[in-house]
């Protein structure tokens, strides 16, 4: 049996790499030390959680564009290549949305996009929010508040998400990096062990095959010539998902045209 297939996908930046060190206690993903994402395609990654393998996708950043090293659309096309391949091995069984600092407009569209469009709502989602440390001060790690502080963020927080309509299975406010000199040790293996759990808790039993999505419907006409002659006439005509993209992700006509054709084209 294939271990459960779990997808990490986020901004460049959001800490996925980190994440992924972090779950699997090892640093077995590489992370970028510049602001220009370094993930070119996903990669993948076996993590024993509690007992049980899983692979953890390490994927590219969705908003790179000219700052990163993978062009936006060419990053979706990765990410759509890679629920479509996962179709053949053993499926999707759980979604984890990475992010750092505020959430933005186009976090709910990469949102949409990846949870609502291409996962068709099947795959449980999740949000890991990193970079937490300064929620926490040295007084509070002393005292057994850790995770009680980290919620703090999604207390104040929560209420965005649901505004923009995202609301995930589970979330995770974490740290993921031990800090200078290990100041933060005590947060990190609190955090390790929160995301382990929520892994465990929320994947998908049995996972999610993704269906192939139709971007154009082909429609054959019957055409009158001469002499009483009929021909046939095929004509490409723009599938309903393409008004998804435009209605769940806030793309405009050419947009979704542009990037229906470029997912066309995936086998």
């Amino acid at each position: 049996m294939h271990p459960p297939n779990v997808i990490l996908f986020g901004e460049t930046g959001a800490g996925k790499s980190s994440i992924i060190n972090l779950i699997a206690g090892d640093s077995i993903a590489m992370i970028s030390g510049g602001a220009s994402g370094c993930t070119f395609q996903y990669t993948a990654f076996k993590a024993n959680i509690h007992g049980r393998d899983f692979m953890l996708y390490d994927t590219a950043g969705l908003d790179e564009g000219e700052e990163g090293k993978v062009a936006k659309q060419a990053a979706i096309v990765q990410l759509y290549q890679l629920v479509q391949a996962l179709s053949t091995q053993g499926g999707v069984s759980l979604l984890i949305f990475c992010m750092r600092g505020r959430l933005k407009e186009a976090s709910q569209k990469n949102w949409r996009l990846f949870h609502e469009v291409f996962c068709r709502g099947q795959v449980p989602i999740v949000v890991a929010i990193t970079a937490l440390e300064n929620e926490i001060t040295a007084n509070e790690m002393s005292d057994g508040q850790i995770s009680n502080k980290l919620e703090e963020w999604w207390r104040n927080n929560e209420s965005a998400f649901r505004g923009y309509g995202m609301h995930p299975q589970a979330h995770a406010c974490i740290v993921s990096t031990t800090g200078r000199r290990n100041g933060y040790a005590d947060v990190y293996n609190v955090s390790q062990q929160k995301m382990r759990d929520v892994i465990r808790d929320y994947y998908r039993r049995p996972s999610w095959n993704v269906e192939r999505l139709e971007w154009f419907t082909y429609v054959v006409h019957t055409i009158d010539g001469q002499c009483g002659k009929k021909t046939r006439q095929v004509t490409k005509e723009n599938g309903p998902i393409i008004q998804e993209l435009r209605e769940k992700c806030g793309m405009g006509d050419q947009e979704a045209l542009k990037l229906a054709e470029l997912l066309n084209e995936v086998k």
